[in-house]
């Protein structure tokens, strides 16, 4: 499989973030990463990170969607919108 990705990991990270209009502790209690390391890989463009896994299942995606900007947030709406649970939290919501 042969896949082209044009915007950073950081970019991709901040637009899904923004469209769910989640704050960057909001994203960090969803998906275990630190506030600092999120804010750090935005406002960088980081390419890649350990953490692209954790922040993918927070959003309800792949890492493969997280990182390919043919896939766009909106298209969540077709498909349930937001995940509402953290993924590390112990319970469910």
């Amino acid at each position: 499989m042969f896949s082209i990705y044009f915007m950073s990991l950081g970019t991709r990270v901040r637009e899904w973030r923004n469209f769910y209009e989640w704050t960057l502790d909001d994203l960090s209690d969803r998906s275990g990463v630190e506030k600092g390391t999120i804010s750090a890989m935005e406002n960088r463009g980081s390419k890649r990170s350990e953490f692209a896994g954790a922040l993918a299942k927070a959003f309800g995606i792949t890492t493969d969607e997280l990182l390919d900007e043919s896939v766009q947030p909106s298209d969540r709406l077709m498909t349930g919108g937001a995940p509402t649970a953290s993924i590390h939290s112990g319970y469910s919501t």
